[in-house]
């Protein structure tokens, strides 16, 4: 049995997802999801039972099979250390190191418990096909976002995500992350038209209306605004139907661009992800994509 920890964001839980999947598709075991996380973080959501996943959640009897205790236990801290003392391929318990990608970690054992990020497709590209097949909507589209999906499939359709809010207004996210500057998006705009013949532009934003009146865009554009924080997966697919994207320093448009199954897209990433940049960022971004 596998044991994914899931947190954060969307974004992170399609990350954390990919990883339990690729490893219990290849040995056979079976993967399970702790979402005790959100027992006490309220600001985000368990959000993949939106998606044609395997879910399968832990239970309390799952956690102690593995000897997982409450992290705040002393006996937590010392269970970790133990098990950071025997091989890897042994460990029942892995934490993520460092912020790059680790191929260790693709020797976990059948019965083991993963608790990080995993920000890198080195981790899932060998069952690419099944990860864009399972992250799509479990339900079928409601007419306005089924509309739009077919729209976007017919045009040179480019996303673009705008990622401000706690970017912009938590002190603590702040010191880690920037929001890209409207320079970068400038800049990528206009690379995307001179590349890509009649092109539409549709914008997805936590501030859209900041959006609208910064962007300036000269070209064909659809401000995507009708779907709720809760019905993000709908905005994700969306993305993923455009042909070629511009990218904040987001897991969640990371994963839109990813997701998009054209040979030919062109993706757009900035250069710099981190306001201080981390060994291993360059595991996250995948080599065909462009950094401006």
């Amino acid at each position: 049995m596998i044991i994914m920890k899931i947190k954060g964001g969307l974004g992170n839980q399609l990350f954390q997802y990919a990883l339990g999947r690729r490893l219990t598709h290849f040995n056979g075991a079976e993967l399970k999801l702790d979402i005790s996380y959100y027992d006490e973080f309220k600001l985000r959501g368990y959000a993949l039972h939106d998606l044609n996943i395997k879910e399968n959640i832990a239970t309390a009897d799952d956690l102690k099979a593995l000897g997982i205790t409450d992290l705040k236990e002393l006996g937590s801290t010392v269970h970790r250390a133990l098990e950071r003392a025997r091989p890897f391929g042994k460990r029942r318990r892995i934490d993520e190191r460092s912020f790059g990608f680790d191929p260790k970690v693709l020797q976990a054992s059948k019965d083991a418990y993963l608790d990080g990020h995993w920000q890198s497709e080195r981790y899932f590209a060998e069952i690419a096909d099944i990860i864009r097949a399972e992250f799509t909507p479990r339900q079928k589209l409601d007419p306005t976002n089924d509309k739009m999906a077919s729209d976007i499939t017919r045009m040179s359709s480019i996303s673009l995500h705008i990622r401000r809010g706690d970017y912009v207004t938590n002190p603590a996210n702040r010191e880690v992350y920037a929001a890209c500057s409207i320079d970068y998006y400038r800049r990528c705009i206009t690379e995307m038209a001179k590349r890509v013949p009649d092109p539409h532009f549709f914008v997805f934003s936590d501030e859209i209306e900041w959006a609208k009146e910064n962007l300036n865009i000269k070209q064909a554009v659809t401000y995507v605004d009708h779907n709720s924080q809760k019905e993000a997966y709908k905005d994700l697919y969306l993305m993923s139907r455009c042909r070629h994207h511009i990218i904040a320093n987001s897991t969640f448009s990371w994963w839109g661009a990813w997701l998009a199954d054209n040979k030919d897209k062109i993706v757009f990433a900035p250069s710099r992800w981190f306001n201080a940049p981390k060994p291993g960022e360059q595991d996250l971004i995948p080599e065909s994509w462009h950094r401006i």
